[in-house]
């Protein structure tokens, strides 16, 4: 007479197998959540997305910048780069960085770039909106973090006349807007 109560071995592996399969495929989920959450957090906040409507605001209404900078990115198009990096701190020492060209704008940039935290880690990168971006295109940025954020940036529904404001804040934030004439 076999003796029928509780669970063989083999029955007690199969279920711990599959509540273990269950516990890893719920723990993949989460943490894959929660980095999304933590992506979304970081890029593209409301706070910081003022501040690049303010940053593009400045752009627009400043004579003759706007424009400047448009025909800055499309003379870079076609050589190296796909966007220029527009200097924070009106320090011209660095030539690769597109630099305010009258005090007036400098001090204007230099008042936002305070008020929104672009003073030491800060970056400002304006690009056409339809350019898709690749590693060599970002080369010349050295922080990997916002180089993926860049390259992450959707590209559909804007068109050859349209161009891209992206800004990494000091607190390692980034946001970009579409900036349209």
């Amino acid at each position: 007479m076999k003796n029928k109560k509780g669970f063989m071995l083999t029955e007690t592996l199969v279920v711990s197998t599959l509540v273990s399969v269950v516990l890893v495929s719920l723990y993949v989920q989460f943490s894959t959540v929660v980095s999304n959450f933590n992506k979304s957090y970081k890029n593209d906040n409301v706070n910081d997305l003022y501040a690049v409507y303010y940053i593009s605001n400045l752009f627009k209404k400043t004579p003759n910048l706007y424009d400047t900078l448009k025909s800055e990115v499309d003379s870079k198009l076609n050589i190296d780069k796909k966007y220029i990096e527009i200097n924070t701190n009106c320090d011209s020492s660095n030539s690769s960085i597109f630099t305010l060209s009258t005090a007036q704008n400098c001090s204007a940039l230099a008042s936002i770039s305070n008020f929104y935290d672009l003073n030491n880690k800060g970056r400002i990168i304006f690009m056409r909106a339809d350019v898709p971006v690749t590693d060599a295109d970002l080369s010349g940025l050295d922080d990997y973090n916002f180089s993926n954020y860049i390259k992450s940036i959707r590209r559909d529904n804007v068109t050859q006349s349209d161009y891209r404001l992206i800004v990494k804040f000091d607190n390692l934030e980034y946001a970009n807007l579409v900036v349209v004439e």
